[in-house]
């Protein structure tokens, strides 16, 4: 049975950095959960189709939520997320990024909350 955040939408609010922008808008970061796993710490990880926007001259359409603080995803409340993304645009899968944020020179993080 799928996890029952697959297939949600969310609206994300991003803080870092500061001069964000994607399709979706400034600071803002739209999308549709296609995966949710627990990582090897057993942190919760949810990978989003989101709105494109451009890293270093790359377009990046795939990103991966992770708890912020350890607090679990919940639905109707909004939630404090690390968004990692491969830096040479390369789709975001299970097992295929580090957990924090700084620990990769081929990930990108962006900090911010979201809402399903």
């Amino acid at each position: 049975m799928p996890h029952p955040l697959i297939g949600r939408q969310i609206i994300a609010s991003i803080g870092e950095p500061w001069d964000f922008c994607s399709a979706a808008g400034q600071g803002r970061l739209d999308g549709t959960v296609i995966d949710v796993f627990e990582d090897g710490d057993g942190r919760l990880r949810a990978i989003i189709r989101c709105s494109a926007f451009v890293h270093n001259g790359v377009e990046i359409s795939v990103a991966a939520a992770s708890e912020r603080y350890a607090i679990p995803f919940a639905l109707h409340e909004r939630n404090g997320a690390n968004l990692a993304f491969f830096r040479d645009g390369s789709l975001v899968a299970r097992g295929t990024f580090p957990g924090t944020p700084g620990d990769s020179t081929t990930i990108s993080w962006l900090i911010g909350s979201f809402q399903f």
